[in-house]
């Protein structure tokens, strides 16, 4: 029983710094997502002004 005592903080502290690793990752993952959608929102903006100019002027 002494081994499992003496592995399980370290094995504690090694989840933990998976988690926190895998969380860094999501928040960077995150981020690019809302800059595509960011990205996708604007493009879509500017070619229905674009469509709605053409079509005022015909």
């Amino acid at each position: 029983m002494g081994q499992l005592q003496q592995k399980t903080p370290k094995w504690v502290e090694d989840l933990k710094q998976q988690a926190q690793k895998q969380a860094k990752t999501m928040r960077k993952v995150t981020a690019i997502a809302a800059w595509w959608l960011f990205g996708m929102v604007f493009t879509s903006l500017a070619a229905a002004a674009i469509a709605g100019a053409l079509a005022a002027t015909n």
